[in-house]
């Protein structure tokens, strides 16, 4: 079995997020920077617009595709209860930004669109973590189910385990 680092773990699962974010956050300054075609004023708008989605882009990635991942990896229905969730803060960003009057809707509906698709990448990182490691984790009951067996045997208990034992479990009967 091979071992497990935590800390490496969501180091490596959460970097791609972020670079989605920041090469989003990128190219939409460079098309914003270049509608102004004076030299001074270019680089003034691309590094505002730079730091305006770059700040709202990092934490709404992390956030959807952490989300996403753990739906995926999830061995239960939760998307049931992610996908609402997930519309209920659209709902909620559209009502209070476009209900006022702000000047960031561009920035609200750039964060929305990088949620939606870090959700749907998270999504399917998580599915794909989850099957690529079921044969092991099948392994691993079924091990645990022969050490339990020959444990009742050696004690004399009946040879049937308990139902409640593998509760949840894709190796029980």
């Amino acid at each position: 079995m091979e071992e497990f680092n935590p800390a490496s773990f969501t180091v490596i699962e959460l970097v791609p997020p972020v670079i989605v974010a920041i090469v989003g956050a990128f190219v939409v300054a460079l098309v914003g920077a270049t509608l102004f075609r004076g030299e001074q004023k270019f680089w003034f708008e691309f590094f505002s617009v730079l730091g305006w989605y770059f700040f709202a882009g990092i934490p709404i990635a992390l956030v959807g595709y952490s989300m996403g991942f753990l739906t995926g990896i999830s061995r239960s229905p939760a998307i049931g209860n992610v996908l609402p969730a997930v519309l209920a803060v659209i709902g909620g960003l559209s009502v209070y930004v476009f209900g006022s009057d702000s000047k960031y809707k561009s920035v609200v509906g750039y964060s929305v669109s990088l949620l939606v698709v870090s959700l749907f990448y998270g999504t399917q990182s998580g599915s794909f973590e989850r099957e690529v490691h079921r044969e092991d984790r099948l392994k691993a009951v079924f091990e645990l189910e022969r050490r339990l067996r020959n444990y009742r045997a050696n004690r004399g208990l009946p040879e049937k385990s308990a139902d409640w034992l593998f509760l949840g479990e894709s190796g029980s009967k």
